[in-house]
C-alpha cells in the first residue's frame, strides 16, 4: 500500500510543470495576450508544460474573452486545431467555447457555424471520443450551434446528423447492457453482449459452411435442446468475423434464430458497428427483458394543468442518463431541420435503426399521454428532463419516414385485382366497361374462387381477433392509433404540410377528423351521434381529443346501437395501405381512401346518402344489408363539390331499389352519386341479425385526374410549345395570346360543369392490365379524348368565359382556383413555361382592357382554340400527364409512410 501511494505521489510531481513567466503572464492576460499565449503553446504541444499551459489559457479564456474581445478571429482561427487534440480536457474547454460563442449573439452564432472547420473539427470530436466528459461537452456546443437555421444547416452539411445518430444509439446500448444481463436460452451461466462478442471474436479461424446448408444437413437439429443449439452455435460462429458483412447474417436469423427468442430493441441498435455485429447473429438465442427500452415521463406547467390542444407540446423526460439524453435531443432538432434531399442523404442503415428506436420510444410516449401521466415541471426528481417535445418526436418519426422503403408498400396489381374480381379476367373487363361509375356491381366471394393466400384482407382480419358481438377489439385498436391531419389535395410538399401542423403532430385521434360514433333512427331516418358534444366542438372548430375513457364509451356506444366508424385506415395499417395504393394503380389514381365500419345487430349507421367517389365494399365479418337506389341523374358529383340531388331526383330515385345482403368475403361496388344505406336487420324470416364489420374503398377522383383535368394539362402543353415571347407592353395588345389561353381554360371548366364526360375518371395512368383490356381500355381513351376535344371546339364562347371572370371579380374571387394545380406541372413545381394564368390583381387589370378591345381580342381567342384543337394530340399529353401523376403519388406515400410510422399498431 505504502509502495503505491509513493508511486502516485511521484507521479503527480512528475505532472506538475514549472511555474514560468508564461503562467505568471496568464493571470492578468487580455484576450490579446491569451492568443498569444495559446499561439506559442500550441506550437509546442508536444511538451506536458504547453499543454498545461493550454489548459489555463483555455479556462482564463472562458469567462473574458466575450466581454474584452470584440474581434473573436484570432481565437476562432485556433479551434480548429483546439477540438482536435489528444487532450481530453483541451477538447471538452474548447467545445465550451464553441457553445459560448455561438450563444453571444446572432452574428457570431452564424459566424462560427459558417467556418466549415469548426464545425467539421466539432463534429469529429463528438464521433472519435468515447469520454463521457468530451461527448458532453461537444453535444451541449452542437445544441448552442443549432439555435439558429444557418449553423443548423451547417451542422449537417458536415454530417454532425450521422455522428451524433452513432454515438447516441451506442451509448444507450451499453447503458442497457449495464442494466440487463443477457441470457442464453438454456445456459445456466448469465453474460452481457459484449462479452459474448469477445468469447466468439476469432480472426484467424477458417471459413466454414454456408449455415443454412449445415443446418440442413444436420437432421436432428430440430430435436437438440436448446442448450446444445447455443452451444454447436458458439462452435460454428468461431470463424464468422471475416464473413458479417456479407449475407451470413441474415442466413442466420432467418434459419436459425427461433423468432420467441429475438430482441428488437438489441437488433435494431446493433448495426452501427462491426464489433457489434456478431451480437445481432446471436440475437436469435438472446433475451432482454423489456425494461431495456427508455422509461419516460410528461411534463405539464406548474400548475399540472394539460389543455388537449396542448399535449402535443409536452416535454418529455426520461429516467436516463443526461448525456444520451442530450444526445438525443441534438439527433432530433437537426433531423427536424433536414429537408428532403438531407434525409435522403442519411445513410440507410443508421436511418432505419434510429427509426426504430424513435418508434420504441414513441410507443411509450403515446402511452402516457392516453392515460394522462403527467408531472409537473417543478417535481422532476429522478426524471433527466429534456428539451424534446412529444410533437418533436413525432415529426422526427415523421422525416426519417418519408422516404422509407419498409413502411406502406405496394401490392402487385394482378394481386389486388385478383382478390377483387377472381381468377377469370372476362369479370373484370366486364366491370370496366360496364359497371365502372356507371351502376352497381356485386361480387360474391364464391365467385371469386379464393383461397385464402389470394385474399388480401385475410392478415388485416387475423389481426383485428375477431369474436361475434364482442367489441372489445375496439380499445386495443384505437388506443393504438393518432390523429391523421389532412393534407392538402394540390400539396405535394409534405414537409410544408408538416409546418402547418407540427404543433398537434402525434396526438391521440379526434372526433369527426378520425372517428364517428352514430347511428340512424328509425322514425326520424336522422344521425344521432354518441359524442354529440364533441360533435358540436368540431363545428366550432375545436379539437376534440380521445382518450383511454373515451375509448370504453366506444364499447359501450357499440352495445348501445351505434356504428363506429374509423377513417384513414390507408394510414394506420401496412396492410390496408398495400391494398389501397394497389388498387389506386388499377384505376390510375394517386391514392385510395379507406374507412371502416362496426355495426352492431338490429341497426343502421350512416343514414341514407350519396358518396362524391365511387366505392368498393369489403364485407370483412358478419352480414349486412344494403339498399342502392337507381342512379338520379347522369351528372356525376365531384370530390369535396357543392353538387347536391334536388328532392324531386330522390324521390325518382327511391321509387327504383335493389336490396342486397353481404356476407363475409363479399364485394359490392357502387358509383359515385348513387344512393344508398346499409343496417344490420335480419335477411329474412328465417335468418337471425348478426353484427357486421366491412371496409369502405374509395377511389377518390381529384380534379386533375377527371377528363377535365386532362385537357387543362393538354392545353397547358400545347401552349408551352408555342414560341411566344413575355412582353412588357403596356398595350393589351401584346398580351392577347396569353389571355386567349386563360380564357378557353376557363372555357373548359364551363363544358365540365355541363358534360357528364368531362367529370368521369381519366385512366391514362391505369396501370399492368392484360394486353387485349389494355388496349381496349386506351382505343377508349382516345375516343373519349376526341369527343373533349370535339365539345371545346364548338362550345368554348369567347363571351361566356369573359363574363365567368367578370363574375368571379366582383365577388372578389380567383377565376382560377378551381385549375391552381396547374402549377404543378413543372419539374420544379413553379408555372409551366409561359404564365398559364394571372393572378387576380392581373386580372382585375388586364380583362377590362380586353372588354374595351372585345372584337380583336375575340378574334385572338378564336385562332388560339382552332389551333388549339386541329394541332393538339393525344400522345403529345400523356408524358406529361403522367409525370403529373407521379408527383401526387410520390407525395402521398411520404404523407402515408410518415403517418404509419405514428401508429403503434405494429
Amino acid at each position: 500500500m505504502e509502495r503505491r501511494e509513493k508511486k502516485s505521489e511521484h507521479r503527480k510531481r512528475k505532472r506538475k510543470p514549472k511555474n514560468d513567466k508564461s503562467l505568471q503572464l496568464l493571470q492578468h492576460a487580455d484576450a490579446d495576450t491569451i492568443f498569444s499565449l495559446l499561439l506559442a503553446a500550441i506550437h509546442n504541444s508536444d511538451t506536458p508544460s504547453s499543454l498545461f499551459l493550454i489548459k489555463k489559457c483555455l479556462i482564463k479564456l472562458k469567462p473574458t474573452f466575450l466581454s474584452q474581445n470584440p474581434n473573436p478571429n484570432p481565437i476562432l482561427s485556433l479551434l480548429p486545431f483546439l477540438l482536435t487534440s489528444k487532450s481530453a480536457e483541451i477538447v471538452c474547454y474548447s467545445a465550451e467555447i464553441v457553445g459560448a460563442l455561438s450563444l453571444y449573439s446572432l452574428e457570431l452564432n452564424e459566424q462560427v457555424g459558417l467556418d466549415g472547420e469548426i464545425v467539421k473539427s466539432l463534429v469529429l470530436a463528438l464521433g472519435s471520443w468515447k469520454k463521457r466528459r468530451v461527448l458532453m461537452a461537444a453535444c451541449n456546443a452542437v445544441l448552442d450551434m443549432a439555435t439558429t437555421p444557418v449553423a443548423r444547416q451547417c451542422l449537417l452539411r458536415f454530417f454532425a446528423l450521422d455522428s451524433l445518430i452513432i454515438s447516441s444509439s451506442t451509448l444507450l446500448l451499453h447503458h442497457h447492457e449495464m442494466k440487463v444481463k443477457v441470457m442464453i436460452k438454456g445456459c445456466q451461466e448469465p453474460c452481457s453482449s459484449v462479452e459474448l462478442s469477445r468469447l466468439l471474436y476469432r480472426e484467424n479461424q477458417d471459413e466454414f459452411l454456408d449455415w443454412a446448408t449445415w443446418v440442413e444437413q444436420f437432421s436432428g437439429w430440430k430435436e437438440l435442446p436448446d442448450h446444445k443449439k447455443a452451444k454447436y452455435v458458439v462452435i460454428r460462429l468461431q470463424g464468422c468475423y471475416n464473413l458479417v458483412k456479407g449475407k451470413f447474417c441474415n442466413i442466420i436469423i432467418n434459419s436459425a434464430s427461433g423468432s420467441n427468442f429475438i430482441s428488437k430493441d438489441l437488433v435494431t441498435t446493433l448495426n452501427l458497428k462491426l464489433g457489434h455485429i456478431l451480437n445481432l447473429i446471436l440475437s436469435g438465442f438472446l433475451q432482454v427483458p423489456k425494461s431495456s427500452v427508455m422509461q419516460v415521463s410528461l411534463c405539464t406547467l406548474d400548475d399540472g394543468t394539460v389543455d388537449d390542444g396542448s399535449v402535443a407540446c409536452l416535454k418529455i423526460g426520461f429516467v436516463d442518463d443526461e448525456l444520451p439524453v442530450l444526445l438525443l435531443t441534438a439527433s432530433i432538432i437537426l433531423i427536424n431541420s433536414c429537408n428532403i434531399e438531407l434525409l435522403g442523404k442519411i445513410p440507410r442503415n443508421l436511418s432505419e435503426t434510429f427509426l426504430a428506436f424513435l418508434k420504441n420510444l414513441w410507443a411509450e410516449v403515446h402511452n402516457q399521454i392516453l392515460l394522462a401521466n403527467t408531472m409537473k415541471s417543478s417535481q422532476e426528481g429522478q426524471f433527466v428532463m429534456s428539451n424534446i417535445r412529444v410533437n418533436n418526436l413525432a415529426e422526427s418519426i415523421f422525416r426519417l419516414s418519408i422516404n422509407s422503403s419498409e413502411v406502406a408498400t405496394t401490392l402487385p396489381v394482378e394481386v389486388v385485382k385478383r382478390s377483387i374480381f377472381g381468377l377469370t379476367k372476362s369479370s373484370f373487363e366486364n366491370f370496366m366497361f360496364s359497371h365502372w361509375e356507371v351502376s352497381p356491381f356485386l361480387i360474391r366471394k364464391l365467385s371469386r374462387a379464393l383461397n385464402e393466400k389470394d385474399d388480401v384482407f385475410s392478415s388485416f382480419i387475423k389481426s383485428l381477433d375477431l369474436i361475434e358481438t364482442d367489441p372489445s377489439f375496439l380499445s386495443s385498436i384505437l388506443q393504438n392509433l393518432v390523429s391523421c391531419f389532412p393534407i392538402a389535395s394540390d400539396e405535394l410538399d409534405v414537409l410544408s404540410f408538416l409546418k402547418e401542423v407540427r404543433n398537434i403532430l402525434g396526438c391521440p385521434i379526434i372526433y369527426q377528423q378520425d372517428i364517428r360514433v352514430l347511428r340512424t333512427e328509425r322514425k326520424t331516418k336522422r344521425e344521432v351521434h354518441f359524442f354529440q358534444e364533441s360533435l358540436d366542438s368540431c363545428c366550432k372548430k375545436d379539437c376534440q381529443f380521445f382518450n383511454i375513457h373515451d375509448f370504453l364509451k366506444c364499447e359501450e356506444a357499440y352495445k348501445e346501437g351505434y356504428t363506429v366508424a374509423l377513417r384513414g385506415m390507408e394510414f394506420r395499417f401496412k396492410c390496408i395501405a398495400s391494398i389501397a395504393n394497389g388498387l389506386a394503380s388499377i384505376f390510375g389514381q394517386p391514392s385510395v381512401g379507406v374507412n371502416m365500419y362496426l355495426t352492431p345487430p338490429n341497426s343502421q349507421g350512416l343514414a341514407r346518402h350519396f358518396d362524391d367517389h365511387c366505392v368498393f365494399v369489403f364485407q370483412l365479418f358478419g352480414t349486412k344489408q344494403w339498399t342502392v337506389f337507381s342512379q338520379p341523374n347522369v351528372q356525376l358529383p365531384r370530390l369535396y363539390g357543392p353538387d347536391s340531388l334536388h328532392d324531386a331526383e330522390v324521390e325518382n330515385s327511391v321509387t327504383k331499389c335493389r336490396k342486397i345482403l353481404l356476407k363475409e368475403g363479399d364485394i359490392l361496388y357502387i358509383p359515385r352519386g348513387v344512393l344508398h344505406e346499409a343496417c344490420t336487420d335480419n335477411g329474412g324470416p328465417n335468418e337471425s341479425a348478426a353484427c357486421s364489420l366491412h371496409l369502405t374503398l374509395g377511389i377518390e377522383v381529384e380534379p386533375p385526374f377527371e377528363w377535365e383535368g386532362f385537357a387543362h394539362v393538354a392545353l397547358c402543353c400545347w401552349n408551352q410549345r408555342q414560341p411566344q415571347d413575355a412582353p412588357y407592353s403596356e398595350s393589351v395588345l401584346e398580351f392577347l395570346d396569353v389571355i386567349s389561353v386563360n380564357l378557353l381554360h376557363v372555357a373548359i371548366g364551363q363544358i365540365g360543369d355541363s358534360d357528364p364526360t368531362f367529370r368521369k375518371a381519366c385512366l391514362v395512368g391505369a396501370m399492368s392490365l392484360p394486353s387485349d383490356t389494355s388496349y381496349r381500355l386506351d382505343q377508349n381513351q382516345k375516343t373519349i379524348f376526341s369527343h373533349l376535344i370535339n365539345k371545346i371546339d364548338t362550345e368554348s364562347r369567347f363571351l361566356d368565359s369573359l363574363r365567368t371572370i367578370a363574375v368571379a371579380m366582383q365577388k372578389n374571387e380567383d377565376p382560377f382556383q378551381r385549375i391552381r394545380w396547374l402549377r404543378l406541372l413543372n419539374a420544379d413545381g413553379e408555372t409551366t413555361g409561359h404564365d398559364w394564368n394571372f393572378s387576380f390583381m392581373e386580372a382585375s387589370k388586364l380583362f377590362p382592357l380586353c372588354v374595351e378591345h372585345k372584337d380583336k381580342a375575340e378574334e385572338a381567342f378564336m385562332h388560339v382554340k382552332s389551333r388549339f384543337c386541329d394541332e393538339v394530340s393525344f400522345g403529345d399529353v400523356l408524358d406529361c400527364y403522367k409525370l403529373l401523376l407521379e408527383k401526387y403519388r410520390k407525395a402521398r406515400k411520404q404523407y402515408m409512410n410518415g403517418m404509419i410510422s405514428l401508429q403503434c399498431t405494429s
